[in-house]
């Protein structure tokens, strides 16, 4: 792809998609707890044995870069 170029942004248009982008990973992350969540209430429900609580483990890999 020789010749072509990244789009240009305004410092403005570069502020609004970073506040899009930054609201669609917290959904993302908090979607991602309520499935952890309602998964951990299934497993407990179960009676196994596995009550491991791994919420915080999951927002914490989805949390960083």
């Amino acid at each position: 792809m020789t010749g072509t170029t990244e789009p240009k942004f305004t410092k403005e248009e570069k502020q609004i998609l970073i506040s899009i982008l930054e609201q669609v990973s917290i959904q993302g992350i908090e979607s991602m707890k309520h499935v952890v969540s309602i998964s951990n209430k299934l497993k407990k429900s179960l009676g196994n044995g596995v009550e491991k609580d791994n919420t915080w483990q999951i927002s914490q890999m989805v949390t960083q870069p």
